[in-house]
């Protein structure tokens, strides 16, 4: 890893990150969940970096503290600029992810620059000079794709993330998904209406399911389930009373996904890095790599898992991840067969407890990632690997790469 992390700064590399929090005050954990202990070393430890990194022109005083937040001498920035979002609240999250990735790529020592969504600096790490607008660049952040376009104006970078993760935000397109899914799907692009949407949930009732999952396409949107028994007319009008907000919120956007039903038991998320799973966890609201650095397994992969990700019992659970280690090989493996384009994206799967088996849920791309408890040392390694692969490749034209 020394000889990568080399050959990376050799090449003049540096690295990009961008939050997506407003305020650096840190979120309370409640007592039912990991204590804030447990993360304290950490925290100051970013603290720290962050004092002695950021820009002056950055900083603001602090404002007070509502309830539920850890005191501590924070500098309170405001890093809302550049993201296309009316409120950004304090999520923690976010919050323990970002600390998380950025410490990550803190300890690379490769040039780091923290910056908006914009572009715009916010601090400088690691020896980080001006900007230089010819110098290889590794975007690692987090955050939407328009605001993922006003930084790739101003940076030379070394792979645009937005292409693979349109590829991998339309993960149900792939047959090798649908076979490893292990259900009914179906598919409705950018509709004008219900009806197209009703079409499909009648084909699949009269294949015999009485339940419908519906996911609108766009991440972070709709996620619901019909019932799709009765009438037509019964069936529509369950429908536009669900979906009448997403319409107005997102007129024939993106479109929508039908599955049939099943029930997800302890979810798990692997990270593909160069279509290589690098790390893993169990899908838990809470759980985050600043509360779970000693629950890693072969130097990547947490064993911990909730029954659902809301819940609050996290325990070793054996049998699912080795059924989960030999599962998923032959799915990335199909992926990367179907589509060779497809490096880098999160594998989300489950148990589904109606029949017991393994199943894929959905794929995420990367400006689309929550970490959970994955550790964020392998994917930051991994992606400097990966564009120093790359920036070599160019420099050697003799060296052909896989097809891509």
């Amino acid at each position: 890893m020394n000889d990568m992390i080399d050959d990376a700064r050799e090449l003049g590399l540096e690295l990009l990150m961008t939050p997506r929090f407003t305020s650096l005050a840190v979120p309370d954990l409640r007592p039912d969940r990991a204590p804030v202990d447990a993360q304290s070393r950490q925290i100051e430890r970013w603290l720290a970096a962050m004092k002695e990194g950021l820009l002056p022109t950055v900083r603001r005083e602090p404002e007070p503290k509502p309830p539920g937040i850890v005191e501590l001498d924070l500098v309170e920035l405001d890093l809302a600029a550049g993201f296309d979002a009316d409120e950004r609240d304090i999520d923690y999250e976010d919050f323990h992810e970002d600390a998380a990735r950025f410490l990550a790529a803190l300890d690379t020592g490769l040039p780091l620059r923290l910056i908006d969504g914009n572009g715009d600096e916010l601090g400088r790490f690691n020896g980080c000079g001006d900007v230089d607008g010819g110098r290889p660049a590794l975007f690692l952040g987090v955050g939407t794709r328009s605001g993922f376009d006003r930084i790739a104006d101003k940076f030379s970078l070394v792979e645009d993330p937005s292409v693979n993760d349109k590829l991998a935000n339309r993960y149900w397109g792939f047959e090798a998904f649908r076979r490893a899914a292990g259900r009914h799907i179906e598919a409705v692009d950018n509709p004008v209406d219900g009806m197209p949407i009703l079409d499909a949930i009648l084909r699949m009732r009269d294949a015999g399911m009485k339940e419908v999952f519906i996911k609108g396409a766009r991440p972070k949107s709709l996620i619901t389930r019909i019932d799709a028994t009765g009438t037509r007319q019964q069936i529509l009008s369950r429908l536009l009373e669900t979906i009448e907000y997403e319409f107005e919120r997102q007129p024939e956007k993106d479109g929508f996904i039908l599955q049939g039903v099943m029930e997800p038991r302890f979810e798990y998320r692997f990270v593909v890095i160069d279509q290589i799973p690098v790390t893993g966890a169990g899908v838990t609201a809470w759980a985050t790599p600043l509360n779970s650095e000693d629950q890693w397994i072969g130097g990547a992969f947490c064993r911990k898992m909730t029954e659902t990700p809301t819940g609050l019992h996290r325990e070793e659970r054996i049998a699912e991840y080795r059924t989960y280690m030999d599962f998923i090989p032959s799915v990335i493996h199909d992926l990367a067969q179907e589509c060779p384009e497809l490096k880098n994206y999160s594998l989300d799967v489950c148990i589904d407890a109606k029949d017991g088996k393994p199943k894929v849920i959905e794929l995420n791309g990367i400006l689309n990632l929550g970490l959970y408890a994955c550790r964020p040392k392998s994917i930051v390694e991994a992606r400097i690997a990966q564009a120093t692969a790359v920036l070599q490749a160019r420099q050697s034209p003799g060296l052909r790469l896989g097809a891509c």
